[in-house]
């Protein structure tokens, strides 16, 4: 299976949330519950929607659009067919309302490896953290 470069082999988002008042950019990493997340990552990993995923988990702040467009192609590259198969490999809770995930997306171009610390209150569910990798270890390990 290829691998991501370099570039993107450490690829780790953390989408750190501030206690400042929520703006419409703020709302990015947040949602109305588990079941719209998680719809949500598993329609655009299979669909290799990375950037738009990035963007919406949390990414905005992290890294330029033409970041953002690099590495896009370069995933895509990589990942040349849309992804068949998905699985929450582990769940984990941690405490009120936190826990942590591991998911898997398979198909003819190979596996990418997802990874979330997440919060789910009364009323919407929180992506604290994410990571994307096409290295198993890199996102097994992280939580």
């Amino acid at each position: 299976m290829p691998r991501i470069p370099s570039v993107l082999a450490g690829l780790a988002l953390a989408a750190s949330l501030a206690a400042a008042p929520v703006t419409a950019q703020d709302r990015d990493s947040r949602f109305t519950s588990y079941e719209t997340y998680a719809e949500f990552v598993d329609t655009h990993i299979r669909a290799r929607k990375f950037k738009a995923l990035i963007l919406r988990l949390g990414g905005r702040d992290e890294y330029t659009i033409d970041q953002l467009n690099q590495i896009q192609g370069q995933f895509v590259d990589i990942y040349s067919r849309d992804f068949t198969d998905s699985a929450v490999l582990k769940e984990e809770t941690l405490g009120p309302g936190f826990k942590t995930e591991v998911r898997a997306h398979w198909g003819p171009s190979g596996y990418v490896w997802y990874t979330a610390f997440l919060h789910e209150t009364r009323t919407e569910l929180v992506v604290i953290n994410f990571r994307l990798n096409s290295n198993a270890p890199e996102v097994l390990g992280a939580y």
